[in-house]
Protein backbone atom coordinates (compact mmCIF):
# COMPACT_ATOMS: atom_id res chain seq x y z
CA UNK A 1 0.00 0.00 0.00
CA UNK A 2 2.62 2.62 0.65
CA UNK A 3 4.66 1.57 -2.71
CA UNK A 4 1.33 2.06 -4.45
CA UNK A 5 0.50 5.74 -2.59
CA UNK A 6 4.46 6.54 -2.86
CA UNK A 7 4.01 5.85 -6.80
CA UNK A 8 0.95 7.60 -7.45
CA UNK A 9 1.95 10.87 -5.23
CA UNK A 10 5.28 10.50 -7.66
CA UNK A 11 2.96 10.48 -10.51
CA UNK A 12 0.22 12.98 -9.48
CA UNK A 13 3.25 15.53 -8.90
CA UNK A 14 5.32 15.32 -12.42
CA UNK A 15 1.64 15.90 -13.69
CA UNK A 16 0.87 18.96 -11.23
CA UNK A 17 -2.08 17.56 -9.86
CA UNK A 18 -3.29 19.80 -7.10
CA UNK A 19 -3.83 16.85 -4.18
CA UNK A 20 -7.10 17.48 -2.14
CA UNK A 21 -8.01 15.96 0.86
CA UNK A 22 -10.82 13.85 -0.63
CA UNK A 23 -8.67 13.13 -3.25
CA UNK A 24 -5.79 11.91 -1.31
CA UNK A 25 -7.71 9.85 1.13
CA UNK A 26 -9.96 7.89 -1.90
CA UNK A 27 -7.38 7.76 -4.85
CA UNK A 28 -5.20 5.12 -3.76
CA UNK A 29 -7.71 2.39 -4.41
CA UNK A 30 -8.59 3.56 -7.91
CA UNK A 31 -6.95 1.33 -10.85
CA UNK A 32 -3.92 2.93 -12.83
CA UNK A 33 -6.37 3.63 -15.79
CA UNK A 34 -8.84 5.34 -14.07
CA UNK A 35 -5.96 7.75 -12.59
CA UNK A 36 -4.71 7.87 -15.76
CA UNK A 37 -7.78 9.08 -17.20
CA UNK A 38 -8.60 11.61 -14.83
CA UNK A 39 -5.14 12.94 -15.61
CA UNK A 40 -5.83 13.52 -19.04
CA UNK A 41 -9.16 15.22 -18.58
CA UNK A 42 -7.43 17.29 -15.88
CA UNK A 43 -5.17 18.35 -18.33
CA UNK A 44 -7.53 18.95 -20.95
CA UNK A 45 -9.17 21.33 -19.26
CA UNK A 46 -6.65 22.90 -17.56
CA UNK A 47 -5.57 24.12 -21.36
CA UNK A 48 -9.15 25.31 -22.17
CA UNK A 49 -9.48 27.39 -19.21
CA UNK A 50 -5.70 28.45 -19.77
CA UNK A 51 -7.06 29.78 -23.74
CA UNK A 52 -10.06 31.02 -22.75
CA UNK A 53 -8.04 33.26 -20.47
CA UNK A 54 -5.89 34.21 -22.46
CA UNK A 55 -8.99 35.54 -25.28
CA UNK A 56 -10.64 37.42 -22.19
CA UNK A 57 -7.16 39.44 -21.43
CA UNK A 58 -5.93 40.45 -24.81
CA UNK A 59 -9.72 41.50 -26.26
CA UNK A 60 -9.92 45.22 -26.58
CA UNK A 61 -12.51 47.04 -25.05
CA UNK A 62 -15.96 47.59 -26.86
CA UNK A 63 -16.04 50.83 -28.90
CA UNK A 64 -18.71 52.57 -30.70
CA UNK A 65 -18.19 52.59 -35.21
CA UNK A 66 -18.36 55.59 -36.67
CA UNK A 67 -20.35 56.64 -39.61
CA UNK A 68 -17.42 56.03 -42.65
CA UNK A 69 -19.45 58.83 -44.29
CA UNK A 70 -18.49 61.68 -41.67
CA UNK A 71 -15.24 62.57 -41.77
CA UNK A 72 -13.08 64.00 -39.07
CA UNK A 73 -15.21 62.86 -36.39
CA UNK A 74 -13.97 61.82 -33.46
CA UNK A 75 -14.34 61.47 -29.42
CA UNK A 76 -10.83 61.47 -27.97
CA UNK A 77 -11.07 63.80 -25.08
CA UNK A 78 -9.34 67.57 -25.53
CA UNK A 79 -7.12 68.15 -23.47
CA UNK A 80 -5.53 71.78 -22.55
CA UNK A 81 -3.68 73.54 -19.22
CA UNK A 82 -5.84 75.70 -18.30
CA UNK A 83 -7.21 77.55 -15.45
CA UNK A 84 -10.98 76.99 -14.04
CA UNK A 85 -12.94 74.46 -17.00
CA UNK A 86 -15.51 75.51 -18.70
CA UNK A 87 -18.53 75.17 -16.24
CA UNK A 88 -21.57 73.56 -16.93
CA UNK A 89 -23.33 75.67 -14.35
CA UNK A 90 -22.82 79.04 -15.76
CA UNK A 91 -22.32 81.01 -18.60
CA UNK A 92 -18.14 81.70 -19.00
CA UNK A 93 -17.39 85.41 -19.59
CA UNK A 94 -13.74 85.87 -19.66
CA UNK A 95 -12.07 89.24 -19.82
CA UNK A 96 -9.14 88.78 -21.22
CA UNK A 97 -7.38 92.20 -19.82
CA UNK A 98 -8.16 91.50 -16.46
CA UNK A 99 -8.27 87.19 -16.42
CA UNK A 100 -6.20 85.85 -13.84
CA UNK A 101 -3.71 83.72 -14.91
CA UNK A 102 -3.29 79.76 -13.36
CA UNK A 103 -0.01 79.17 -11.42
CA UNK A 104 2.07 76.11 -12.73
CA UNK A 105 0.81 73.98 -9.72
CA UNK A 106 -3.10 73.92 -11.44
CA UNK A 107 -3.90 70.59 -12.82
CA UNK A 108 -4.54 69.84 -16.53
CA UNK A 109 -8.58 69.71 -17.29
CA UNK A 110 -9.96 67.41 -19.59
CA UNK A 111 -12.62 69.02 -21.13
CA UNK A 112 -14.32 66.39 -23.05
CA UNK A 113 -16.60 67.29 -26.45
CA UNK A 114 -18.82 64.22 -26.36
CA UNK A 115 -19.92 62.53 -29.76
CA UNK A 116 -22.69 60.00 -30.26
CA UNK A 117 -22.51 57.13 -33.17
CA UNK A 118 -26.10 55.65 -32.06
CA UNK A 119 -27.58 58.45 -34.48
CA UNK A 120 -26.06 61.36 -36.17
CA UNK A 121 -28.14 64.35 -37.32
CA UNK A 122 -27.65 66.78 -39.79
CA UNK A 123 -28.71 70.66 -40.62
CA UNK A 124 -26.94 71.64 -43.97
CA UNK A 125 -23.13 71.26 -44.00
CA UNK A 126 -23.51 70.97 -40.10
CA UNK A 127 -23.69 66.89 -37.92
CA UNK A 128 -23.84 66.34 -34.68
CA UNK A 129 -20.78 64.32 -35.34
CA UNK A 130 -18.46 67.63 -35.53
CA UNK A 131 -16.97 69.66 -32.94
CA UNK A 132 -18.29 72.81 -33.95
CA UNK A 133 -17.10 76.16 -32.41
CA UNK A 134 -19.22 79.61 -33.33
CA UNK A 135 -18.14 82.96 -32.96
CA UNK A 136 -19.36 85.99 -32.99
CA UNK A 137 -22.91 84.90 -32.36
CA UNK A 138 -25.38 87.73 -31.53
CA UNK A 139 -28.47 86.46 -29.82
CA UNK A 140 -27.51 82.65 -30.18
CA UNK A 141 -30.55 81.83 -32.59
CA UNK A 142 -28.40 80.39 -35.13
CA UNK A 143 -26.10 77.95 -32.72
CA UNK A 144 -29.32 76.88 -30.74
CA UNK A 145 -31.00 76.19 -34.12
CA UNK A 146 -28.05 73.82 -34.66
CA UNK A 147 -28.63 72.16 -30.93
CA UNK A 148 -32.33 71.89 -31.40
CA UNK A 149 -31.31 70.36 -34.91
CA UNK A 150 -29.05 67.38 -33.41
CA UNK A 151 -31.12 67.13 -29.83
CA UNK A 152 -28.38 66.48 -28.00
CA UNK A 153 -25.27 68.72 -28.39
CA UNK A 154 -22.67 68.71 -26.23
CA UNK A 155 -20.37 69.21 -29.60
CA UNK A 156 -20.99 72.83 -29.59
CA UNK A 157 -19.18 76.03 -28.34
CA UNK A 158 -20.89 79.54 -28.81
CA UNK A 159 -19.38 82.09 -27.82
CA UNK A 160 -19.97 85.47 -28.46
CA UNK A 161 -17.93 89.03 -28.56
CA UNK A 162 -20.71 90.67 -26.26
CA UNK A 163 -21.30 89.96 -22.46
CA UNK A 164 -23.84 88.18 -20.81
CA UNK A 165 -25.10 92.02 -19.63
CA UNK A 166 -25.11 93.20 -22.50
CA UNK A 167 -26.68 91.04 -24.40
CA UNK A 168 -29.56 91.16 -21.43
CA UNK A 169 -30.39 94.35 -22.24
CA UNK A 170 -30.13 94.56 -26.01
CA UNK A 171 -31.77 91.13 -27.35
CA UNK A 172 -34.96 89.96 -26.25
CA UNK A 173 -34.11 85.97 -26.76
CA UNK A 174 -30.73 85.54 -26.09
CA UNK A 175 -30.99 84.20 -22.48
CA UNK A 176 -33.77 82.19 -23.63
CA UNK A 177 -31.54 80.97 -26.94
CA UNK A 178 -28.31 80.26 -24.38
CA UNK A 179 -30.63 78.38 -22.03
CA UNK A 180 -31.62 76.34 -24.76
CA UNK A 181 -27.94 75.57 -25.91
CA UNK A 182 -26.71 74.66 -21.95
CA UNK A 183 -29.78 71.92 -21.67
CA UNK A 184 -28.56 70.52 -24.57
CA UNK A 185 -25.17 70.08 -22.96
CA UNK A 186 -23.54 73.05 -25.20
CA UNK A 187 -21.12 75.51 -23.86
CA UNK A 188 -21.79 79.41 -23.89
CA UNK A 189 -18.60 81.76 -23.81
CA UNK A 190 -18.69 85.50 -23.63
CA UNK A 191 -16.47 88.40 -24.28
CA UNK A 192 -14.61 86.24 -26.66
CA UNK A 193 -12.51 87.61 -29.32
CA UNK A 194 -12.77 85.82 -32.79
CA UNK A 195 -9.48 87.82 -33.91
CA UNK A 196 -6.95 86.78 -31.05
CA UNK A 197 -9.36 83.55 -30.13
CA UNK A 198 -6.34 80.85 -31.02
CA UNK A 199 -4.46 82.34 -27.84
CA UNK A 200 -7.20 81.99 -25.40
CA UNK A 201 -6.56 80.13 -22.26
CA UNK A 202 -9.81 78.29 -22.65
CA UNK A 203 -9.48 77.47 -26.56
CA UNK A 204 -5.77 77.64 -27.95
CA UNK A 205 -5.73 73.70 -27.61
CA UNK A 206 -8.81 72.67 -28.84
CA UNK A 207 -9.19 71.73 -32.06
CA UNK A 208 -12.59 71.60 -34.20
CA UNK A 209 -14.35 69.93 -37.49
CA UNK A 210 -16.25 73.06 -38.28
CA UNK A 211 -15.66 77.12 -37.19
CA UNK A 212 -18.49 78.93 -37.98
CA UNK A 213 -18.94 82.85 -38.65
CA UNK A 214 -21.93 83.99 -39.67
CA UNK A 215 -21.83 87.84 -41.13
CA UNK A 216 -18.52 89.17 -39.67
CA UNK A 217 -19.17 92.80 -39.31
CA UNK A 218 -17.01 95.78 -37.75
CA UNK A 219 -19.68 97.55 -35.65
CA UNK A 220 -18.17 100.11 -33.75
CA UNK A 221 -20.47 103.14 -33.00
CA UNK A 222 -19.60 106.01 -34.85
CA UNK A 223 -17.97 103.71 -37.45
CA UNK A 224 -20.12 104.35 -40.58
CA UNK A 225 -18.72 107.81 -40.42
CA UNK A 226 -15.32 106.81 -41.44
CA UNK A 227 -14.31 106.90 -45.14
CA UNK A 228 -15.28 104.06 -47.41
CA UNK A 229 -12.06 103.08 -47.80
CA UNK A 230 -11.30 103.03 -43.68
CA UNK A 231 -14.51 101.04 -43.35
CA UNK A 232 -13.56 98.50 -45.85
CA UNK A 233 -10.02 97.93 -44.72
CA UNK A 234 -10.88 98.02 -40.93
CA UNK A 235 -13.63 95.06 -41.98
CA UNK A 236 -10.99 93.09 -43.99
CA UNK A 237 -8.87 93.16 -41.68
CA UNK A 238 -11.59 90.83 -39.43
CA UNK A 239 -12.18 88.88 -41.65
CA UNK A 240 -8.15 88.28 -42.00
CA UNK A 241 -7.74 88.28 -38.64
CA UNK A 242 -10.47 85.21 -37.94
CA UNK A 243 -9.22 83.24 -40.44
CA UNK A 244 -5.65 83.23 -39.21
CA UNK A 245 -7.02 82.57 -35.81
CA UNK A 246 -9.29 79.94 -37.22
CA UNK A 247 -6.86 78.14 -39.58
CA UNK A 248 -4.80 77.49 -35.75
CA UNK A 249 -7.71 75.73 -34.36
CA UNK A 250 -9.06 73.45 -37.60
CA UNK A 251 -8.59 69.64 -37.21
CA UNK A 252 -6.82 68.50 -40.33
CA UNK A 253 -9.92 68.61 -42.55
CA UNK A 254 -11.78 70.61 -40.63
CA UNK A 255 -13.33 73.30 -42.21
CA UNK A 256 -13.77 77.26 -41.81
CA UNK A 257 -17.11 78.55 -42.45
CA UNK A 258 -17.88 82.81 -42.92
CA UNK A 259 -21.25 83.45 -44.34
CA UNK A 260 -21.27 86.86 -45.81
CA UNK A 261 -23.57 89.33 -48.02
CA UNK A 262 -22.80 89.62 -51.85
CA UNK A 263 -24.01 92.64 -53.06
CA UNK A 264 -23.07 96.58 -52.69
CA UNK A 265 -19.97 97.29 -50.14
CA UNK A 266 -19.86 93.95 -48.89
CA UNK A 267 -19.24 92.43 -52.65
CA UNK A 268 -15.95 94.17 -52.28
CA UNK A 269 -14.32 92.94 -48.91
CA UNK A 270 -12.95 89.72 -50.81
CA UNK A 271 -13.53 87.16 -48.77
CA UNK A 272 -11.97 84.57 -50.86
CA UNK A 273 -8.25 86.53 -51.71
CA UNK A 274 -8.36 86.99 -48.05
CA UNK A 275 -8.79 83.09 -47.47
CA UNK A 276 -5.72 82.57 -49.90
CA UNK A 277 -3.87 84.99 -48.07
CA UNK A 278 -4.07 83.02 -44.81
CA UNK A 279 -3.02 79.86 -46.60
CA UNK A 280 -6.14 78.38 -46.49
CA UNK A 281 -8.36 77.23 -50.13
CA UNK A 282 -11.87 77.77 -50.93
CA UNK A 283 -13.47 74.33 -51.42
CA UNK A 284 -17.03 75.95 -51.97
CA UNK A 285 -19.15 78.56 -51.74
CA UNK A 286 -23.04 77.77 -51.37
CA UNK A 287 -25.87 80.20 -51.43
CA UNK A 288 -27.18 80.60 -48.47
CA UNK A 289 -30.52 80.65 -47.17
CA UNK A 290 -31.55 81.48 -43.72
CA UNK A 291 -34.57 79.85 -43.84
CA UNK A 292 -32.77 76.37 -43.57
CA UNK A 293 -31.89 77.24 -40.06
CA UNK A 294 -35.16 77.66 -38.17
CA UNK A 295 -35.22 80.56 -35.30
CA UNK A 296 -32.38 81.94 -36.77
CA UNK A 297 -32.41 85.69 -36.73
CA UNK A 298 -30.30 87.95 -38.23
CA UNK A 299 -28.62 90.59 -35.75
CA UNK A 300 -26.79 93.29 -35.73
CA UNK A 301 -24.00 93.48 -33.72
CA UNK A 302 -24.51 96.86 -31.79
CA UNK A 303 -27.72 94.95 -30.44
CA UNK A 304 -31.41 95.87 -31.23
CA UNK A 305 -34.52 93.65 -31.92
CA UNK A 306 -35.15 93.98 -35.42
CA UNK A 307 -33.44 91.51 -38.46
CA UNK A 308 -31.04 92.49 -41.25
CA UNK A 309 -31.65 91.78 -44.69
CA UNK A 310 -29.15 88.91 -45.44
CA UNK A 311 -29.91 88.00 -48.87
CA UNK A 312 -28.20 87.49 -51.47
CA UNK A 313 -25.24 85.88 -49.42
CA UNK A 314 -22.92 82.47 -49.57
CA UNK A 315 -21.14 80.46 -47.29
CA UNK A 316 -17.51 80.29 -47.85
CA UNK A 317 -15.98 76.94 -46.79
CA UNK A 318 -12.36 76.86 -46.72
CA UNK A 319 -9.84 74.36 -45.69
CA UNK A 320 -5.88 74.35 -44.79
Amino acid sequence: MGILQSSCRAKEEEDEIPIYPDFQNHYISWSPKLLKLSILIYKALKGILRKIGSIFSDAEPLLPVPNPASRGISTEPLLLQTPPPISDDEDLECDEENYLLGSAEEETVVVEIKTSFIQERWIKHYSSGHRILLVGEGNFSFSACLALAFHSAPNIIATSLDSRAFLEKHYDKALSNIEELRSRGSKVMHKINATTMANHQLLAHLKFDRIIFNFPYVGLKGFKNLPRQSQLACQQKLVRQFLENAREMIKENGEIHITHKTNGFHGEWRVVSLGRGCGLRLMEATKFNYLDYPGYNTKCGFGGNGDFNCNPSKTYKFQR
